[in-house]
């Protein structure tokens, strides 16, 4: 059901080649479960695969009865707000009952109008959705299921760069570092120990996704706020962003850490 509608999509739009094309690889990754807190009972879910965005909604027709609806969304970049946006068309399909031989009866996909997700940062967005004269519009964010742990032994580094820094001359100097990090987690209190730097906090999941905020200090003297965002363990490491600043400087950058054996 899937390729029916990846293909109608395409015939639709003229992108017959575009679910085969290379993505841009500095999109934000946004997939996950979607849902408006004080709505439980329906929901997103969003599978992204570089700037193509699969959405299925699970939500109810007029009759109150579930009903299918599915979009294939395009990347359309940052907009003047910095949002990012994705659009496209919406599609409702019916198709076999799951209890019988699937196939018996055709899955039919209709395209019956058109969708949009506007991300205003790694957790929180609009979606929208139109068929005929009703149009749907709700602030969502990530749903969380399980918290993870970050704690371990990692290698690897972070890299940021300067900004509003209060001497010129300051800006846009890249700091890097590399070797051995240690990250300990205990409830929602969490600690990125680098071969130079403290880094403290609060840390909270967002759906697949983490963040930490609070403050850094280092061997240098250096102290400040920092937050660490859209970070993301594996078995195999952990990786994410974040930003800062001192009595000086801001700063923004990334960190990738491969897990230790």
């Amino acid at each position: 059901m899937i390729r029916k509608i990846l293909r109608a999509l395409a015939l639709s739009s003229c992108l017959l080649a575009a679910p085969f094309a290379h993505g841009a690889a500095n999109i934000t990754n946004y997939s996950d479960l979607w849902w408006t807190p004080s709505e439980s009972g329906w929901g997103a879910n969003i599978t992204q695969q570089a700037d193509l965005m699969f959405v299925t909604f699970f939500v109810y027709g007029v009759n109150g009865q579930p009903t299918w609806l599915s979009a294939l969304l395009i990347a359309q970049g940052q907009q003047p707000d910095g949002s990012t946006l994705f659009t496209g068309n919406l599609y409702q399909s019916t198709g076999p009952y799951y209890g019988a031989s699937f196939g018996v009866q055709p899955v039919v996909t209709t395209h019956v109008g058109s969708a949009s997700f506007r991300a205003f940062s790694t957790n929180d967005a609009t979606l929208t959705w139109v068929i005929g004269n009703v149009s749907v519009v709700k602030e969502v964010e990530r749903l969380t299921l399980r918290a993870d742990n970050y704690s371990g032994s990692y290698i690897g580094g972070t890299s940021d760069i300067t900004s509003n820094c209060t001497l010129a001359s300051r800006n846009n100097l890249l700091t890097e570092e590399s070797g051995v990090f240690t990250v300990t987690h205990v409830g929602n209190v969490m600690e990125i120990r680098s071969p130079t730097c403290t880094y403290t906090g609060t840390h909270s999941q967002q759906g697949q996704i983490s963040r930490m905020d609070g403050g850094y200090t280092c061997t240098n003297g250096a102290a400040g706020e920092s937050s660490f965002f859209d970070l993301r363990v594996e078995p195999g490491g952990l990786s994410g962003r974040y930003f800062g600043s001192d009595t000086s400087c801001s700063f923004t950058g990334n960190i990738g850490l491969a897990r230790r054996k």
